[in-house]
């Protein structure tokens, strides 16, 4: 059990400069979500489904989100196609190693791995010229302490650093050839997409799991502090119902 805790607290030692460095990183819409699997997390999942809400809070759509066992973990599958994007993902978590306290608590340090893709669709008559496209591949740490019954009613709050690397859409705006700012006077002022650049981040996540017999809530903040660098606040919310 020794070996386990000390692992554990590596992990927890590990959170504060990952915070730190996070100032360092770039955006990217392709993170989809900021909470985790739920297998991550040492929680049961069978077969879940449920919805969430999206990082990027400037559009309207929630995220499909399932999950189904598999191995020793979970796999999760992301859906959405709304009318200003369209969202891709595909991940698998699953614990690493949990010690139990009591029948009513544990600590458990999981892995989370995510893919995501992220499109934007703009109106025919927008000032957007192409639709944006990013990727992203993400990896997180969580530390997730149970406390309560996964059968019945529990409450998993979890720190979580992780690291991410994917490519978000560049482009500039211009008026027939000319460099140009978006305002009243500049009517034909249009944002014309030019290629992708890399983007990275890394950090840490805090959140919290709410599960009441098959009812699961959560949610989840992306990064502590938040860095410069993201123009949104990432936070998502989901709700999920297991079978």
């Amino acid at each position: 059990m020794r070996p386990s805790l000390a692992t554990l607290s590596l992990l927890a030692a590990l959170c504060l400069p990952a915070a730190t460095y996070a100032q360092l990183s770039t955006y990217n819409d392709a993170r989809l979500l900021s909470t985790l699997n739920p297998a991550a997390l040492g929680q049961p999942v069978g077969l879940s489904l449920g919805l969430s809400s999206v990082v990027d809070q400037g559009v309207n759509g929630n995220l499909l989100v399932g999950d189904v066992s598999l191995g020793v973990g979970a796999l999760r599958v992301i859906a959405a196609h709304p009318f200003r994007f369209e969202a891709y993902g595909l991940g698998y978590g699953a614990p690493i190693v949990t010690r139990a306290f009591t029948s009513l608590a544990s600590l458990t340090l999981g892995a989370d791995a995510m893919v995501g893709y992220y499109g934007e669709r703009h109106p025919k008559y927008s000032s957007y010229v192409g639709n944006g496209t990013s990727l992203d591949a993400r990896v997180a740490l969580p530390v997730a302490l149970r406390l309560g019954s996964t059968t019945w009613l529990s409450l998993t709050p979890y720190i979580a650093p992780y690291a991410e690397v994917g490519a978000a859409p560049m482009g500039s705006w211009m008026d027939n050839g000319t460099p140009c700012f978006p305002s009243f006077e500049s009517a034909n002022c249009r944002f014309l997409y030019s290629g992708h650049y890399r983007s990275h981040a890394f950090g840490t996540a805090l959140g919290a799991r709410l599960t009441a017999w098959r009812l699961g809530i959560d949610l989840g903040y992306g990064d502590i502090p938040r860095g410069y660098f993201n123009p949104r606040v990432p936070v998502s919310m989901a709700i999920s119902v297991r079978f």
